[in-house]
């Protein structure tokens, strides 16, 4: 794997466990009490520095929910990277659902440069319809006040990036695609929108989900209108990116990414490394990182099947004129339904659909 000057991602999952019961939960039934301990998060750190000493690397805290291990872990951990002398090279990332941000735990967090990203679905109608409580009970209330903490933290500690929301796409969403939009452009908040994975919880609840052509043409409206807004003071992603895809010609996602396996990869509470957070152990298994040494996972035969996996997308590709700056989407998103590497995403004609409302907006702008 290439060690020269760049960028590499760990997701870094801190527990499966999780204060909240949400309907399509991708961690499932994963055991629960298992979480990160502070040993293995050093050791995580460490090696990855020290595999790629000219790289900048990006932890991002996942889970379940990180914020559970508490603040007087990642006080302890933003302590060793500091007294690892490798702060510049180092970001911080942390992806909650908001319900434990304190103001001190906040205040804290933005104080020490983590990126935050809080998991909110839109309004209350659709959000509380999908993410509750372990009791069914609603949290639209509590995480969208979190969010304007936040928004306030980022102001106060003059943080350039402004916090973004993480929204999962369901039927939920499709029915209310009208108060979804205008939700994120009244609270000038930005957001990225996931599809649905049928994955954990999700598995069981087909009711969530949409076809590839529905979340096409929700995404192509979505697209239409935030493209057309005069001013706007809110971003939605995936487009952005999707339109640099377009004039660059070059993937600019993760998602996009042929070479994903050379950008990013997952630990999970027991040190297990698999190609990216959306993998689990029983889907994909690369190593251990306390078993094993890091170079000798990057360079097994698991590790090398899955790039070679990735790049016969190519073949099943082909004649895409998309091809080249999607690669068949996400390598995951394929696995699930054809458990095959080379499979290209399930949500494949949704990206093509929008890929081509945008040519033709960017041709409509340029004449």
């Amino acid at each position: 794997m290439d060690k020269t000057i760049g960028k590499f991602t760990i997701i870094i999952k801190t527990s499966y466990d999780c204060n909240l019961s949400c309907n399509y939960c991708y961690e499932g039934q994963k055991p629960k009490k298992l979480r990160l301990s502070l040993d293995l998060a050093k050791k995580i750190i460490s090696t990855f520095i020290n595999q790629f000493p000219n790289k900048k690397i990006e932890f991002i805290w996942h889970g379940g929910e990180p914020l559970l291990l508490g603040q007087e872990f990642y006080e302890q951990i933003i302590e060793y990277q500091k007294n690892l002398g490798k702060q510049e090279q180092i970001k911080n990332s942390i992806q909650t659902n908001g319900l434990l941000l304190s103001d001190k735990f906040l205040n804290f967090l933005v104080s020490n440069h983590f990126n935050i990203g809080i998991s909110l679905d839109g309004s209350k109608q659709i959000h509380d319809a999908q993410r509750v409580t372990r009791n069914n009970g609603a949290t639209f209330d509590k995480v969208f006040e979190s969010f304007q903490r936040l928004r306030k933290a980022n102001e106060l500690y003059k943080k350039k990036s402004n916090p973004h929301a993480l929204s999962v796409f369901t039927r939920n969403t499709l029915q209310h695609l009208d108060e979804f939009y205008e939700f994120f452009k009244e609270n000038k908040m930005s957001v990225k929108i996931n599809p649905l994975m049928s994955v954990g919880n999700a598995a069981d609840s087909s009711d969530l989900f949409v076809s590839p052509h529905e979340y096409g043409q929700a995404l192509v409206y979505l697209f239409e209108r935030w493209v057309n807004e005069k001013s706007p003071d809110f971003s939605i992603e995936p487009f952005p990116r999707m339109i640099r895809s377009l004039v660059t010609g070059k993937g600019e996602t993760c998602v996009f990414s042929k070479a994903c396996a050379n950008q990013y990869l997952s630990v999970d509470p027991e040190g297990n490394i698999t190609p990216c957070g959306r993998w689990g152990k029983d889907d994909y298994y690369l190593g251990n990182i306390e078993t094993e040494i890091l170079d000798s996972i990057l360079s097994s035969s698991q590790f090398i099947a899955y790039k070679d996996g990735r790049n016969k997308t190519d073949t099943v590709c082909k004649g895409c004129r998309y091809m080249n700056i999607c690669n068949g989407g996400c390598a995951f998103s394929g696995f699930m339904v054809d458990q095959s590497l080379s499979a290209k995403d399930f949500y494949c004609e949704s990206y093509f659909m929008l890929f081509e409302s945008m040519e033709k907006s960017l041709r409509t702008s340029l004449n």
